[in-house]
């Protein structure tokens, strides 16, 4: 099952955000996700996109390369494009809350391929084969939902130009943390 499309959006009420994928075979997986399960997928994302190319282009700027694959996507992907649903429903008819999400070494598969292992609120598992450009744009679409929905959970880029004063440090050294 290859992933075609995928579709997000931020959910208010339940604090969640519903993801879609559409796959070359009609189906559709619906899925309900957390802040935390958020948070791993795109933690876990990063360092799994940097493995992955790794494994590709063996080196030591293979983060600077995935960062330049990630500028691009950003800048290529149409986001005004319209969801095609599918003909089944590969989880139900309703979306399935995701519990828990970890990547492990894609089994039997390239290397250019990442394992996401989706444990849902039903028992089951969702495994889905991920090749970069597709665990990407998954992730490009998380970070997207998240700044939507106010979460927060993206980590502080390096250095900016000149601190604001919110993020002075305290006098006397210390730091504030909330």
């Amino acid at each position: 099952m290859t992933i075609k499309q995928f579709n997000g959006r931020y959910l208010p009420q339940p604090d969640r955000i519903l993801v879609k994928a559409n796959t070359d075979s009609d189906e559709e997986i619906s899925v309900f996700m957390s802040r935390r399960v958020v948070r791993q997928i795109l933690a876990g994302g990063a360092q799994k996109s940097v493995e992955l190319e790794a494994a590709q282009r063996p080196g030591p700027a293979s983060a600077e390369v995935v960062r330049f694959k990630r500028e691009a996507l950003l800048q290529t992907t149409d986001f005004k494009q319209p969801y095609q649903g599918a003909a089944r429903q590969t989880l139900g008819d309703k979306p399935e809350l995701v519990l828990d999400a970890v990547y492990s070494a894609a089994k039997g598969k390239s290397k250019a391929t990442s394992e996401l292992v989706l444990s849902l609120r039903s028992g089951r598992k969702l495994t889905l084969q991920l090749p970069q450009s597709t665990l990407q744009a998954l992730c490009l679409l998380l970070e997207q939902l998240q700044e939507q929905a106010q979460w927060d959970l993206m980590p502080q880029q390096a250095a900016s130009p000149a601190p604001s004063p919110s993020m002075a440090p305290a006098e006397g050294g210390g730091r504030t943390m909330h």
